[in-house]
């Protein structure tokens, strides 16, 4: 603001904004992983659980035998867990498109021009949103419009981004408002993206607990337990 004589309030808006759909994103991830990611933790506990019961009934796990019973139960819980680990969706990261969407429309409405709005955002962006605006501030010194850089970019959601600014460079509409819409749709999208994850990820965890879990409860629990009766007996 104090550069160009921009609108600083309109700016000062967009970056309490950010903060908090940033938070935004870290709380609604964490509870939605949550439930999967405890359930898993449970259930692959379950099983060690067990092993300290199991003197009790006169089952050894000192032996040789016991010995590669508890370290062949011990690598399939070790497997079930990581690989419940890994089904559990991941919380939203930013969307760097998306930002930089939002941020140049905050930047137009305040009254910087595009160079000095890509320039705000090299500045508040990722590192990687950083190198592929570089690649397009290159473009622009070529003779590019911003909007043909963006639309000429390797990154998949500029490209998105600089169709959005052609057309309303074509038809005469206000950029800003079209950037808005393009950052609301991609926000929806990853949201139902991510709901669908969290919905699958509990029906993909029966594969782990039936292929290493159920297994090393096997290995833990019922073979030393049979083991042991069979020997008192």
């Amino acid at each position: 603001h104090s550069k160009t004589g921009c609108d600083g309030a309109t700016l000062l808006d967009e970056s309490a904004a950010r903060i908090e759909r940033r938070l935004s994103l870290e709380r609604s991830g964490a509870t939605a992983t949550a439930g999967a990611r405890l359930s898993g933790r449970i259930v692959a506990g379950l099983p060690l659980a067990i092993v300290p019961l199991l003197p009790a009934v006169g089952a050894s796990l000192v032996d040789r035998r016991g010995a590669l019973l508890l370290v062949c139960g011990a690598a399939l819980l070790l497997a079930g867990a990581a690989w419940i680990g890994r089904l559990a969706p991941r919380p939203l990261g930013v969307d760097d498109a998306a930002d930089i969407a939002r941020l140049l429309a905050a930047a137009f409405d305040a009254g910087l021009d595009a160079s000095q709005g890509v320039a705000l955002c090299a500045r508040s962006v990722t590192k990687a949103a950083r190198v592929h605006l570089d690649g397009c501030g290159r473009a622009v010194a070529l003779g590019l419009s911003w909007g043909s850089a963006f639309a000429r970019s390797t990154d998949a959601g500029l490209r998105e981004l600089g169709a959005v600014v052609v057309r309303a460079e074509r038809l005469g509409t206000p950029a800003s408002a079209a950037l808005r819409a393009f950052a609301e749709v991609r926000r929806r999208e990853r949201e139902d993206e991510f709901e669908r994850a969290a919905r699958r990820a509990p029906v993909l965890m029966v594969l782990p607990l039936t292929t290493c879990i159920l297994p090393a409860y096997v290995l833990l629990a019922v073979g030393p337990i049979l083991r042991g009766l069979s020997s008192t007996s």
